[in-house]
């Protein structure tokens, strides 16, 4: 599944034109690590920064690992934050409290692609990876 930053990329160079920053929720993994076991999902990141020279970019990649209720964390605050703009975003990933095995590989695999499916769309609001615009994609 390929992940699409602000725009899906056509204004970027043309069709199939990478945009300049790109996420995705890639992977999930339990940690049994702590007192508590919990699931964990890891979001990758790639910038591409244009050179002074023609032709020439930096390209920074980094990935962070975050739990569902992170990911609510910052879903209660961009709709508080952005408003309007976050009813394009849809619904954020069920919580689903009536699974049995919420450490079970099938419900961490199928709550990822959620996360991600949500992820994708949330790329797509200008103030939120517009980050690394002039501005801050702030406006």
């Amino acid at each position: 599944a390929g992940a699409l930053g602000a725009g899906g990329g056509a204004a970027y160079g043309g069709a199939g034109a990478e945009p300049p920053f790109v996420s995705a929720i890639r992977r999930s993994r339990v940690n049994q690590y702590h007192a508590a076991a919990f699931a964990e999902y890891e979001v990758t990141c790639k910038l591409r920064v244009a050179g002074a020279r023609v032709h020439r970019e930096t390209v920074h990649k980094w990935s962070v690992w975050r739990r569902y209720s992170e990911f609510e964390e910052l879903e209660r605050a961009l709709r508080k934050q952005l408003g309007w703009q976050m009813e394009r975003v849809g619904d954020f990933a069920a919580k689903n409290t009536f699974a049995f095995n919420k450490l079970g590989a099938e419900f961490v695999e199928a709550r990822r692609e959620e996360l991600d499916a949500w992820w994708q769309r949330l790329m797509r609001v200008d103030k939120v990876c517009g980050f690394h615009e002039a501005g801050g994609g702030r406006g």
